[in-house]
């Protein structure tokens, strides 16, 4: 019996000492999403094996069959493209978007494998997978795309007036936004209503803060924020503050907050 229980804990910490730490953020991510993947080699064939490459591939339509795009010529060869960035010693992060990485349709994306390699594939992670959300679209007054972004992405903001709840608001020809940023400095210290576009009264005479009408009642405003809101290069836009309205500031548009209640003012974070 204690020969037997032996063997079973030398199992136990052989399992333990080679399962790497994955994590991804956002934890829960669609195909149309932007991942960021940190892995923890310790313990591992890669301990202290530096560089470290991704080598990635997909579930596509329930079998593992789409590479990523950016893998390598072979094994032996992975491709710069999927170098990771040194986090801290033995940690790794890479981020992209899972339908540019893989090359496919976002419906076809079910889960993806990642594996971190020396580039030449002579030592190695065991798998790990990460599981990708369907892509669900719930009908709303605003919506921001992609749901989850960060500071230096593109952002999308849509105002679907046909859902507006609001006589007076669904009135309204042309939409604006008075907006301003929260940051967090260098220091640690954080700040909100930072970087404000133009005052309120201005708002309806900065173009700027004007929505693009697509017809049929959808508004639409784009904007990378950190080129958006000029913020200083050591500081860290955390959220955006968006207040919709008209172009004279009589009326406020519905703004659901992340409950789905109203609100005078709709804040956005950003990763």
């Amino acid at each position: 019996m204690k020969k037997y229980s032996l063997s079973l804990l030398l199992f136990f910490c052989a399992t333990v000492l080679f399962a790497q730490k994955v994590t991804f953020q956002p934890a829960s991510f669609t195909a149309e999403d932007k991942v960021t993947v940190t892995i923890d080699v310790t313990g591992t064939p890669m301990d202290g094996k530096e560089p470290a490459y991704l080598w990635s591939w997909c579930q596509k339509n329930g079998s593992f069959t789409a590479n990523s795009k950016t893998n390598g010529s072979a094994w032996q060869n992975s491709s710069e493209d999927n170098k990771f960035t040194k986090i801290a010693k033995n940690v790794w992060s890479i981020s992209f978007k899972p339908t540019e990485f893989y090359g496919v349709q976002p419906s076809e994306l079910d889960e993806i494998g990642i594996i971190a390699k020396t580039k030449d594939g002579s030592a190695q992670t065991s798998n790990a997978y990460g599981k990708i959300d369907p892509l669900v679209y719930t009908p709303a007054v605003f919506k921001i795309f992609p749901a989850n972004f960060t500071e230096n992405d593109i952002v999308t903001i849509i105002y679907n007036q046909n859902l507006e709840k609001n006589a007076d608001a669904k009135t309204v020809k042309e939409v604006y936004v008075y907006t301003a940023c929260n940051i967090k400095r260098a220091d640690g210290s954080s700040a909100e209503w930072q970087y404000q576009k133009a005052d309120w009264g201005d708002v309806g005479n900065t173009n700027a803060l004007k929505f693009v009408s697509q017809g049929n009642g959808i508004y639409t405003l784009t904007l990378s924020p950190r080129q958006f809101y000029a913020v200083k290069a050591t500081e860290k836009i955390t959220s955006l503050n968006l207040v919709f309205r008209n172009k004279d500031g009589s009326i406020k548009l519905t703004c659901p907050d992340a409950s789905g209640n109203n609100c005078d003012k709709f804040a956005v974070p950003v990763e």
